[in-house]
Protein backbone atom coordinates (compact mmCIF):
# COMPACT_ATOMS: atom_id res chain seq x y z
CA UNK A 1 0.00 0.00 0.00
CA UNK A 2 2.86 2.39 0.80
CA UNK A 3 4.51 1.67 -2.55
CA UNK A 4 1.18 2.29 -4.30
CA UNK A 5 0.84 5.64 -2.51
CA UNK A 6 4.41 6.64 -3.38
CA UNK A 7 3.98 5.69 -7.05
CA UNK A 8 0.68 7.56 -7.20
CA UNK A 9 2.22 10.61 -5.52
CA UNK A 10 5.10 10.55 -8.00
CA UNK A 11 2.74 10.33 -10.97
CA UNK A 12 0.62 13.14 -9.61
CA UNK A 13 3.55 15.46 -8.88
CA UNK A 14 4.90 14.93 -12.38
CA UNK A 15 1.60 15.22 -14.22
CA UNK A 16 -0.40 17.75 -12.22
CA UNK A 17 -0.41 21.25 -13.65
CA UNK A 18 -2.59 24.31 -13.77
CA UNK A 19 -4.11 25.94 -16.82
CA UNK A 20 -2.15 28.71 -18.53
CA UNK A 21 -5.23 30.61 -19.62
CA UNK A 22 -6.01 34.27 -19.06
CA UNK A 23 -7.59 35.72 -16.01
CA UNK A 24 -11.13 36.56 -15.11
CA UNK A 25 -12.42 40.07 -15.74
CA UNK A 26 -15.04 42.10 -13.90
CA UNK A 27 -16.44 40.81 -10.63
CA UNK A 28 -14.55 37.52 -10.89
CA UNK A 29 -11.26 39.40 -11.21
CA UNK A 30 -12.06 40.99 -7.88
CA UNK A 31 -12.26 37.50 -6.38
CA UNK A 32 -8.70 36.89 -7.53
CA UNK A 33 -7.59 40.09 -5.81
CA UNK A 34 -8.96 38.99 -2.44
CA UNK A 35 -6.25 38.43 0.12
CA UNK A 36 -5.49 34.74 -0.08
CA UNK A 37 -6.45 32.63 2.87
CA UNK A 38 -4.06 30.14 4.34
CA UNK A 39 -6.77 27.48 4.13
CA UNK A 40 -6.37 24.41 1.97
CA UNK A 41 -7.67 24.28 -1.57
CA UNK A 42 -9.17 20.81 -1.86
CA UNK A 43 -10.93 19.01 -4.71
CA UNK A 44 -12.72 15.74 -4.18
CA UNK A 45 -13.41 13.52 -7.20
CA UNK A 46 -16.07 10.81 -6.81
CA UNK A 47 -16.71 7.66 -8.88
CA UNK A 48 -13.30 7.82 -10.60
CA UNK A 49 -10.77 5.00 -10.49
CA UNK A 50 -6.99 5.42 -10.33
CA UNK A 51 -6.54 4.89 -14.08
CA UNK A 52 -9.15 7.54 -14.92
CA UNK A 53 -7.56 9.98 -12.46
CA UNK A 54 -4.05 9.38 -13.79
CA UNK A 55 -5.28 9.88 -17.36
CA UNK A 56 -7.15 13.06 -16.43
CA UNK A 57 -4.12 14.54 -14.67
CA UNK A 58 -1.78 13.62 -17.51
CA UNK A 59 -4.12 15.05 -20.15
CA UNK A 60 -4.62 18.25 -18.16
CA UNK A 61 -0.84 18.68 -17.93
CA UNK A 62 -0.41 18.11 -21.66
CA UNK A 63 -3.24 20.46 -22.54
CA UNK A 64 -2.06 23.42 -20.49
CA UNK A 65 1.71 23.05 -20.60
CA UNK A 66 4.35 21.84 -18.23
CA UNK A 67 5.60 25.31 -17.31
CA UNK A 68 2.39 25.64 -15.34
CA UNK A 69 3.06 22.50 -13.34
CA UNK A 70 2.37 22.71 -9.63
CA UNK A 71 2.51 20.10 -6.91
CA UNK A 72 -0.66 18.52 -5.59
CA UNK A 73 -1.14 15.91 -2.95
CA UNK A 74 -3.54 13.12 -3.86
CA UNK A 75 -5.01 10.78 -1.29
CA UNK A 76 -7.58 8.04 -1.62
CA UNK A 77 -10.58 8.46 0.65
CA UNK A 78 -13.32 5.91 1.24
CA UNK A 79 -15.50 7.09 -1.63
CA UNK A 80 -13.28 9.44 -3.61
CA UNK A 81 -9.86 10.86 -4.41
CA UNK A 82 -8.90 14.05 -2.64
CA UNK A 83 -6.54 16.52 -4.33
CA UNK A 84 -4.97 19.16 -2.10
CA UNK A 85 -3.61 21.93 -4.30
CA UNK A 86 -0.90 24.39 -3.42
CA UNK A 87 -2.03 27.36 -1.31
CA UNK A 88 -1.06 29.88 -3.99
CA UNK A 89 -3.41 28.56 -6.67
CA UNK A 90 -5.77 31.36 -7.62
CA UNK A 91 -9.52 31.19 -7.93
CA UNK A 92 -9.55 31.07 -11.74
CA UNK A 93 -7.18 28.11 -11.97
CA UNK A 94 -8.99 26.31 -9.20
CA UNK A 95 -12.25 26.66 -11.17
CA UNK A 96 -10.50 25.25 -14.26
CA UNK A 97 -9.39 22.22 -12.25
CA UNK A 98 -12.92 21.51 -11.01
CA UNK A 99 -14.43 21.92 -14.47
CA UNK A 100 -11.81 19.83 -16.22
CA UNK A 101 -12.09 16.91 -13.80
CA UNK A 102 -15.88 16.74 -14.27
CA UNK A 103 -15.51 16.52 -18.08
CA UNK A 104 -12.18 14.65 -18.26
CA UNK A 105 -13.68 11.51 -19.80
CA UNK A 106 -15.82 12.03 -22.90
CA UNK A 107 -17.85 8.91 -22.03
CA UNK A 108 -18.62 9.75 -18.41
CA UNK A 109 -19.19 12.75 -16.15
CA UNK A 110 -17.71 12.73 -12.67
CA UNK A 111 -19.01 14.30 -9.51
CA UNK A 112 -16.44 16.84 -8.34
CA UNK A 113 -16.55 19.29 -5.45
CA UNK A 114 -13.91 21.84 -4.62
CA UNK A 115 -13.48 24.02 -1.55
CA UNK A 116 -11.78 27.35 -2.08
CA UNK A 117 -11.07 29.64 0.91
CA UNK A 118 -11.10 33.39 0.45
CA UNK A 119 -9.25 35.76 2.72
CA UNK A 120 -10.38 39.12 3.94
CA UNK A 121 -12.14 41.43 1.50
CA UNK A 122 -11.12 44.93 2.46
CA UNK A 123 -13.26 46.84 -0.05
CA UNK A 124 -17.01 47.08 0.27
CA UNK A 125 -17.88 45.72 -3.16
CA UNK A 126 -19.66 42.79 -4.85
CA UNK A 127 -17.21 40.24 -3.49
CA UNK A 128 -17.57 41.38 0.14
CA UNK A 129 -19.91 38.45 0.94
CA UNK A 130 -17.02 36.02 0.30
CA UNK A 131 -14.73 37.60 2.90
CA UNK A 132 -13.13 34.93 5.09
CA UNK A 133 -15.38 32.19 3.70
CA UNK A 134 -14.73 28.89 2.00
CA UNK A 135 -16.99 28.42 -1.00
CA UNK A 136 -17.85 25.04 -2.51
CA UNK A 137 -17.31 24.95 -6.28
CA UNK A 138 -18.98 22.38 -8.54
CA UNK A 139 -20.42 21.96 -12.03
CA UNK A 140 -24.20 22.23 -11.99
CA UNK A 141 -25.97 19.07 -13.10
CA UNK A 142 -27.86 21.09 -15.75
CA UNK A 143 -24.69 22.56 -17.31
CA UNK A 144 -24.58 21.88 -21.03
CA UNK A 145 -21.88 24.35 -22.09
CA UNK A 146 -18.92 22.46 -20.60
CA UNK A 147 -17.10 25.60 -19.51
CA UNK A 148 -18.88 26.83 -16.39
CA UNK A 149 -18.79 26.23 -12.68
CA UNK A 150 -21.17 27.13 -9.91
CA UNK A 151 -20.45 27.86 -6.32
CA UNK A 152 -22.32 28.10 -3.06
CA UNK A 153 -21.39 29.87 0.15
CA UNK A 154 -21.75 28.36 3.62
CA UNK A 155 -24.85 30.51 4.19
CA UNK A 156 -26.55 29.11 1.08
CA UNK A 157 -26.01 31.82 -1.53
CA UNK A 158 -25.64 30.40 -5.05
CA UNK A 159 -23.59 31.78 -7.93
CA UNK A 160 -22.93 30.88 -11.54
CA UNK A 161 -19.38 31.39 -12.88
CA UNK A 162 -19.02 31.22 -16.69
CA UNK A 163 -15.60 31.10 -18.32
CA UNK A 164 -16.87 32.69 -21.53
CA UNK A 165 -17.67 36.35 -22.28
CA UNK A 166 -16.66 38.67 -19.46
CA UNK A 167 -16.30 35.91 -16.85
CA UNK A 168 -18.43 37.78 -14.31
CA UNK A 169 -20.17 35.59 -11.78
CA UNK A 170 -23.84 36.15 -11.09
CA UNK A 171 -26.14 35.27 -8.24
CA UNK A 172 -28.73 32.59 -8.94
CA UNK A 173 -31.72 31.47 -6.89
CA UNK A 174 -30.69 27.86 -6.44
CA UNK A 175 -28.00 25.47 -7.57
CA UNK A 176 -27.99 21.71 -7.91
CA UNK A 177 -25.87 21.18 -4.79
CA UNK A 178 -26.25 22.46 -1.28
CA UNK A 179 -23.17 23.57 0.62
CA UNK A 180 -21.27 20.76 2.24
CA UNK A 181 -18.39 21.75 4.51
CA UNK A 182 -14.95 20.45 3.66
CA UNK A 183 -14.71 17.10 5.45
CA UNK A 184 -12.53 17.40 8.56
CA UNK A 185 -10.07 14.79 7.32
CA UNK A 186 -9.05 17.20 4.54
CA UNK A 187 -8.75 20.35 6.65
Amino acid sequence: MIIYALVLAGIIIITVCLARCGKFNGKAAELEEVTMSSGERVIRVYDMDINQLTTALRDFAQMYGEDWAQNATVTKKDDCFSLTLIPTINYYHFCLWVNYLVYSDKNQLFKVRGWYPFGEVKLNNEVQPFSNQTVMIYVDKDDDEYDNVSFVTPDGNYYFQPFASNYSFKAVKKGSEDYVPLPEKDE
